[in-house]
């Protein structure tokens, strides 16, 4: 997160961008600890989908209850809607897979389109995404735009990983299809990461490595999963 920030926004002086800008690294980075952690629990610890799911929502539960209990969004302008709608959803979702798992088929699939909705909409509208959650309006700026916007292409990328898992898409074809999301948000985020001076040869060599896996992985007509894998 360190590393990230100094770079690209080592110019930002004013506080609360600067504290947004982290806040939303976090979350970024959090996408990607839930896609790992599901997919670690369910492929290498033989758990149920809806189960690794389910404990999948554990780091985000973490995460939210930090920033509440320190006041982290309001240091920063923001009001707590955000963070109440995540823990609230994520809360729920952990219940309905873990203990109460009459409804865990179904609280999988409702934890999988809560990320790909929120991340819809925060990739494709990051302001409109900021005024639904009440964000700072003071923070509307482009460094702002972009670290949101890039939270919502993760946050996307989780959802469509997700709703594969949830779905009995077949594990390899779901990591490859969230590899070819995040590939496609990256090639569409290409200007907005030239405005922040993002060092594109490093990022050009990452999306050589997002296309090869998202093809890699998705280019698999013949296999499918275990009849054992499906029923879980």
């Amino acid at each position: 997160e360190k590393a990230y920030v100094s770079k690209e926004y080592e110019h930002v002086k004013n506080p609360e961008i600067l504290g947004s800008i982290r806040y939303g690294v976090r979350w970024t980075h959090m996408c990607t600890i839930n896609l790992q952690l599901t997919w670690w629990l369910h492929v290498e610890q033989g758990l149920p989908r809806e189960q690794a799911i389910g404990l999948g929502t554990i780091p985000w539960i973490v995460l939210c209850l930090y920033a509440w209990l320190n006041d982290v969004p309001k240091t920063i302008g923001h009001k707590n809607n955000a963070l109440y709608a995540t823990l609230t959803a994520q809360g729920i979702g952990a219940y309905a897979t873990l203990i109460n798992t009459a409804y865990a088929s179904f609280a999988s699939k409702f934890l999988a389109m809560w990320a790909l909705m929120n991340g819809m909409v925060l990739f494709l509208s990051p302001i409109l995404g900021g005024s639904i959650y009440k964000l700072s309006p003071r923070l509307e700026e482009h460094k702002i735009i972009v670290t949101r916007k890039r939270f919502g292409s993760h946050l996307l990328t989780l959802g469509i990983f997700l709703c594969g898992f949830a779905w009995g898409i077949p594990k390899l074809f779901a990591l490859g299809m969230a590899w070819a999301t995040i590939f496609v948000g990256t090639l569409l985020m290409i200007q907005d990461y030239k405005a922040i001076k993002v060092d594109m040869k490093k990022l050009n060599s990452w999306l050589v490595v997002m296309a090869l896996c998202a093809f890699t992985l998705t280019y698999r007509p013949k296999e499918t999963d275990t009849p054992n894998e499906q029923a879980e």
